[in-house]
């Protein structure tokens, strides 16, 4: 038999297709961010110029003109087909490149967003833009980038999903034959935390420890979980990745069919990033579904708004947040930064990046916030 070798050095990006009369991927790039940044300031300063030009160096040494080629090409058609795009997130919104080709809709210079965050040369990782869609225009999109790089070029990608520690404790007592309520009552005394183990819980969980050491049984079910756990125990499809390549994708990497007869790859996000192959994450978002049917409907009675339009300075929206009013608000509505925006009473949209910046950690608990001055000294002051 023939050994595979795979390639961890070289990048296959889907080749963009030039439009008539255009020599390269990097003079079309360059023409149309220079015409992008004159549509979003009429009258460009040296300084916006100098960062353009700088980027485009950067994107073309790497070698990914391409790539914001490709990403620029599927948002103009959500944008043209009025599905809804995302004003851009991430280290992305950084880009003053990504700016102008109205990949993203924030200003990187007004709020001192940083370019080398999203791509530097030392940094040999792909580039990765997460654009977000409305829930249910995504579909749309994904099907638009098939008909363009045609239908055996793209793919959605594999999730799997691993055994963490209260999941196997219950799978393990299945099989061993415990009963359901015991190995409940066990399972549920591992905190419910990202990151939590087993070993962690023994640690750190005294009524844990001595439960599972007050009989054999328990203690075998916890010997054979502690072996199985992290393992992959079934496949899905992730809820955003999508892989585009520049032939057939069979010949790139395998594929994978589902009980219910969809194909993924058969390589999870990790792997397909290490063997050089372009992922995009194209996240439906049920927000901007719910945006849009709001703007419809104060059409309908008249009131023509358009989400571009609507003031970032509001007072009325800042006395929201300040009461922790902010359920259903991306990034907002854990309860941990409800308290914060309580206390901290935000005035202004840089007031939030000050909070976002000062940090809430991943389960929404509150840290280091309550600091006196730290709004002035993210404003300057």
């Amino acid at each position: 038999g023939q050994a595979l070798e795979l390639q961890f050095d070289d990048k296959h990006l889907p080749r963009f297709p030039l439009p008539e009369g255009e020599e390269s991927l990097e003079q079309y790039l360059s023409k149309m961010s220079h015409a992008g940044l004159r549509k979003r300031f009429p009258d460009p300063t040296t300084e916006m110029t100098e960062r353009l030009n700088y980027e485009l160096g950067v994107i073309q040494q790497m070698g990914y003109a391409g790539y914001f080629l490709i990403v620029q090409d599927f948002v103009h058609f959500a944008k043209e087909h009025n599905i809804p795009v995302g004003p851009g997130r991430g280290s992305a919104a950084g880009s003053l490149v990504s700016y102008a080709l109205e990949i993203t809709d924030l200003d990187p210079i007004k709020y001192g967003l940083i370019f080398e965050r999203f791509l530097n040369p030392d940094r040999i990782s792909m580039p990765d833009i997460d654009i977000d869609f409305s829930d249910d225009g995504r579909a749309q999109v994904i099907n638009y980038v098939k008909e363009k790089y045609g239908e055996d070029s793209v793919t959605q990608i594999i999730t799997f999903g691993k055994m963490m520690a209260r999941q196997v404790v219950r799978d393990v007592g299945r099989v061993v034959g415990l009963p359901y309520g015991e190995v409940d009552r066990i399972a549920k005394l591992i905190p419910h935390m990202p990151d939590m183990t087993i070993k962690k819980a023994l640690e750190k969980v005294p009524e844990f420890k001595s439960l599972v050491e007050s009989t054999p049984e328990y203690q075998e079910l916890i010997q054979h979980s502690l072996v199985l756990e992290g393992l992959n125990r079934n496949a899905g499809t992730h809820a955003a990745g999508v892989v585009i390549t520049p032939g057939k994708l069979t010949d790139y990497l395998p594929l994978y069919r589902n009980s219910d007869q969809e194909v993924t790859s058969q390589f999870d996000m990790n792997v397909i990033e290490r063997i050089g192959l372009l992922k995009m994450d194209f996240l439906g978002l049920r927000t901007l579904t719910v945006i849009q049917n709001t703007l419809e409907l104060l059409n309908k009675r008249g009131e023509n708004i358009t989400i571009d339009s609507v003031p970032l300075d509001d007072p009325e929206t800042f006395r929201l947040f300040g009461d922790g009013n902010t359920v259903g608000i991306f990034q907002f509505e854990s309860s941990g930064m409800r308290d914060c925006l309580v206390k901290l009473k935000p005035e202004r949209l840089e007031d939030l990046i000050a909070m976002k910046e000062a940090g809430v950690d991943k389960i929404g608990v509150a840290v280091d916030l309550a600091t006196p001055g730290l709004f002035e000294k993210y404003r300057g002051g």
